[in-house]
């Protein structure tokens, strides 16, 4: 299964668009939220056998976050 994500975010003056095209797993252990092309076999930060298809809230939240962290890394090159 392939889920395509398209979003833009406004953030601090600019529009931020993040696009992917793979599936995001959560780890029902330690909350780790990723993205993966195939479903793992163990959580890549904790090592537990707990992953599974982040929900669509996890999913939400992943891409709000990764939307920030791109927007900041942005604005952290243009100050040079």
């Amino acid at each position: 299964m392939i889920v395509y994500l398209s979003k833009t975010w406004y953030n601090a003056g600019y529009f931020v668009r993040l696009e992917m095209s793979t599936v995001i797993y959560d780890c029902q252990h330690c909350r780790y939220t990723f993205p993966a092309d195939a479903l793992p076999e163990r959580c890549p930060d904790c090592g537990k056998v707990a992953v599974r298809l982040a929900a669509e809230e996890e999913r939400a939240e992943y891409d709000k976050i990764q939307a920030k962290i791109a927007a900041e890394k942005w604005d952290g090159s243009a100050q040079c």
